[in-house]
């Protein structure tokens, strides 16, 4: 299970756009790779014998949407999908000593957009990466 933020002062930066604008929520979801097991059951066994291997790599999957007034120009377009750079994530807004999260390699997998007949646009966006979030204090210069 993921920790979610939501609020009117999240912000989301991939590299240096910002893509949070009308940003509503985002989701952090981080998981150990499970170990491999390797089968080391011998010619005769009356019963199956595996080994575990090393851990697997760690994924981190990040959620994140919000309102897009013009519906289909939100910043999160001008990415090509596959795209790879840094994740940055402000759940209380880039303000000096609030919390900042920092994403290395984040790949954006996934994107969509909701357009109801009767309500506001919606865009979301799933990020993946095999490394940890990493959670700090902001710093402005």
């Amino acid at each position: 299970m993921g920790t979610e933020y939501k609020g009117s002062s999240l912000q989301v930066f991939f590299n240096t756009v910002e893509l949070s604008g009308q940003g509503r929520t985002i989701s952090v979801s981080e998981a150990p790779g499970e170990a491999e097991e390797i089968d080391i059951t011998h010619r005769g066994d009356t019963e199956r014998s595996t080994l575990e291997s090393y851990p697997g790599a760690q994924k981190v999957t990040i959620t994140t949407g919000g309102l897009d007034e013009t519906t289909g120009t939100a910043t999160i377009y001008d990415f090509a999908m596959n795209a790879q750079d840094t994740l940055l994530v402000y759940p209380e807004g880039k303000t000096h000593t609030y919390r900042e999260g920092v994403l290395q390699n984040a790949r954006l997998m996934d994107r969509g957009l909701e357009v109801p007949f009767d309500g506001a646009a919606e865009w979301t966006a799933q990020f993946h990466a095999k490394n940890s979030i990493t959670w700090g204090t902001y710093a402005s210069a």
